[in-house]
């Protein structure tokens, strides 16, 4: 929203997400389509980062929101919104690794960046896939406007190990965006 400072506009959006998963909760079939239309694309985006593969993320992103169809209940309204969401695709995308039990470097994963053009999108897909795995979850988190805190939360991860693996992540990858320009 214009004229909002990020964290106005934070709170608008976990205010947004909370009567979703409220209404939801409550068996309201429009307040899923409204939660779908807001973070349908991140909880794709952020499972293809992980799975690696096209349609077993649109797999993990139906499930993802036949699960919190189910389970909204279960969310406390106040908390952190983006936090819950982005734990059961985190939970349900290392499912369906376990499952698989293979990680194919096949398909890149989908930069959450609307302004991007295609070329900034492959060149950050491709820079992206040399990050270990955790790392390009966590940077692909951040991008997708989760807080560290909430980061933490969704890996299960010491917040401390969050912001140390995305500095160095960071700085990994602008290394090797500078490598690419120079050569």
């Amino acid at each position: 929203m214009f004229g909002l400072t990020s964290t106005e506009q934070s709170k608008a959006d976990n205010a947004f997400l909370d009567r979703c998963l409220d209404g939801i909760a409550h068996g309201s079939r429009d307040a899923l389509a409204r939660l779908y239309a807001a973070v349908g694309g991140e909880v794709f985006g952020y499972a293809l980062s992980v799975v690696k593969n096209y349609h077993e993320a649109q797999d993990i992103q139906q499930e993802v929101f036949l699960k919190i169809w189910r389970c909204a209940g279960q969310y406390r309204v106040g908390t952190r919104p983006r936090a819950w969401i982005f734990s059961v695709a985190h939970s349900l995308a290392m499912s369906c690794l376990r499952k698989s039990s293979r990680i194919s470097g096949e398909e890149l994963p989908e930069i959450p960046y609307e302004d991007a053009s295609p070329i900034e999108r492959q060149t950050l897909s491709r820079l992206l896939e040399q990050l270990p795995d955790i790392d390009r979850q966590i940077v692909m988190l951040h991008a997708m406007g989760a807080k560290h805190r909430e980061t933490a939360t969704v890996m299960q991860m010491p917040l401390s190990t969050v912001l140390s693996r995305y500095s160095r992540a960071i700085k990994k990858l602008k290394k090797c965006l500078e490598s690419e320009e120079n050569a």
